[in-house]
């Protein structure tokens, strides 16, 4: 059995010594919106936040949702997973899972975003339209929007 050296903070973010980074991720509806972040370089994606060493999973996205969109949300129902894969400056190969909900913003909240988020936009916008924007990004995050009803 291999053991997993878990490091880099308290974050499951992987590096060299552990190639895996878990993640979760969002569908926040808001007066029937969905919310979707556009990155400086125009690449769009559903929000996702890294969850902390013994974070559960509720409790990371609760989290990241505030922080990211600035909302409070209840979690309605677990949508799937996607697997990704990323480099770190040091040539190391990540593989990245990312388990998404479903959420339904109740309220808002400051935001308390990393500097890395700091330039991100936050569109607020129609199945259809993100179904879009996911797909001039090469985002296959569409899957999770598909499982939408």
């Amino acid at each position: 059995m291999t053991m997993i050296k878990l490091v880099m903070a308290y974050e499951l973010k992987g590096d060299s010594n552990n190639p895996y980074h878990l993640s979760v991720g969002a569908v926040v509806i808001k007066n029937k919106k969905i919310a979707l972040i556009k990155k400086p370089d125009g690449y769009c994606t559903l929000p996702q936040e890294t969850l902390f060493l013994n974070e559960s999973l509720k409790a990371g996205l609760i989290r990241g949702i505030k922080e990211e969109l600035g909302e409070i949300v209840n979690i309605k129902k677990y949508l799937g997973s996607l697997k990704s894969y990323f480099f770190r400056p040091n040539g190391t190969k990540i593989e990245k899972t990312t388990l998404y909900f479903l959420a339904k913003a109740t309220s808002t909240a400051k935001k308390q975003q990393q500097k890395d988020e700091l330039k991100d936009k936050i569109l607020w916008l129609n199945k259809k339209q993100i179904t879009e924007r996911l797909k001039q990004c090469n985002n296959n995050e569409t899957k999770i929007i598909k499982k939408l009803t």
